[in-house]
């Protein structure tokens, strides 16, 4: 997915009159500078966001200053300059909501931790997606919204000490584990700029980085039907992506789970759905109704079924599949003979 965009700066500069050539000189007006949306990135520094073009949406983004954080969140601010004060939202037009920037009064909430201070995170409701942020006090560590490494707690206040972590969330109790059949299933793929491998996309005709060898199905036991050899050119007809059961162990009770039910992530269906199986029974949970799973690392060495593939042409008219990373993205005319 494409997150950076080219930043530009709205200048709306006065023009001066233009006439018959005179003795007179035209006076040049200053440039006004119009305030815009900024965001602030990982690396400290404010940069434009013409994606956000108006106040509104600028403050839907804003997780740090009263907006409504959409997307993720971060810190976005409606300012002259990106060293410049943003303008206070209110000063917009635009009303803020306290429930939004207060946690519950009486009750714990998640903290994040903002350079000396902490912060309030209202998206993180419940106790165990404070814990499976957090990496500093015995969290599984997945960090912040943007993926970086930060520090969360569980308390009643922002200057309260950190409660102890509930035992379901340090040591579940497991359910029993049924495992699911050990097949590889058709998972869906969605689409961007970046990879385009996919029956959407334009997949045309590549040189294969080395010889390969192609496959009369999807699967690495499967009978070789050639070897392609290296750089010929070869026509990429339609590829799929293949999973492999992922376990893990659901921390919280919540939704349709219960904390230490072991489950097996069989595969992701699309718009935010997966396919999960539980002691027998296949589930279709959609990213709001996820409990906090701590999933099993991944295996090592990785399963050989698991991945894409792509299905190859060759000019002589043979077919056969491989591997997405076998074939090479250089481009080429393939020639059928």
């Amino acid at each position: 997915m494409i997150i950076s965009r080219a930043l530009w700066i709205s200048l709306v500069v006065g023009i001066g009159l233009a006439g018959a050539p005179s003795a007179c000189t035209t006076k040049k007006e200053p440039a006004a500078v119009v305030a815009q949306c900024y965001g602030l990135y990982g690396d400290g520094v404010w940069r434009p966001r013409p994606d956000n073009s108006s106040p509104t949406s600028c403050f839907t983004m804003d997780d740090c200053s009263g907006g409504l954080g959409y997307y993720g969140g971060g810190c976005f601010k409606w300012a002259t300059s990106a060293g410049a004060p943003g303008v206070p939202w209110a000063e917009l037009g635009i009303t803020t909501n306290s429930s939004y920037t207060a946690p519950p009064a009486g009750a714990a909430a998640c903290y994040e931790k903002r350079g000396d201070e902490w912060k309030f995170d209202r998206y993180l409701t419940r106790e165990a997606q404070c814990f499976q942020r957090d990496s500093c006090s015995g969290g599984m560590g997945e960090g912040g919204r943007d993926g970086e490494k930060r520090c969360f707690k569980w308390a009643m206040g922002p200057e309260a000490p950190a409660l102890r972590w509930s035992a379901t969330l340090t040591n579940p109790r497991l359910a029993a584990d049924i495992p699911p059949p050990d097949v590889a299933n058709e998972a869906t793929f969605e689409q961007t700029s970046e990879d385009c491998f996919g029956p959407d996309c334009n997949l045309g005709a590549v040189r294969v980085a080395a010889a390969t060898q192609i496959r009369a199905r999807a699967e690495p036991a499967a009978p070789v039907v050639a070897t392609i050899a290296t750089a010929e050119c070869v026509l990429i007809e339609t590829s799929i992506l293949l999973q492999t059961p992922a376990r893990g162990v659901v921390l919280e009770t919540y939704g349709a789970f219960t904390a230490g039910d072991v489950i097996y992530s069989l595969r992701y269906e699309g718009e935010g759905a997966e396919s999960i199986w539980r002691r027998g029974e296949t589930l279709s949970v959609h990213g709001s109704e996820a409990p906090v799973v701590r999933w099993d690392p991944p295996k090592t060495p990785p399963d050989p079924r698991a991945g894409w593939w792509v299905k190859l042409k060759r000019s002589n008219g043979q077919t056969g599949w491989a591997k997405k990373n076998d074939a090479d993205k250089e481009t080429c005319d393939f020639v059928r003979r």
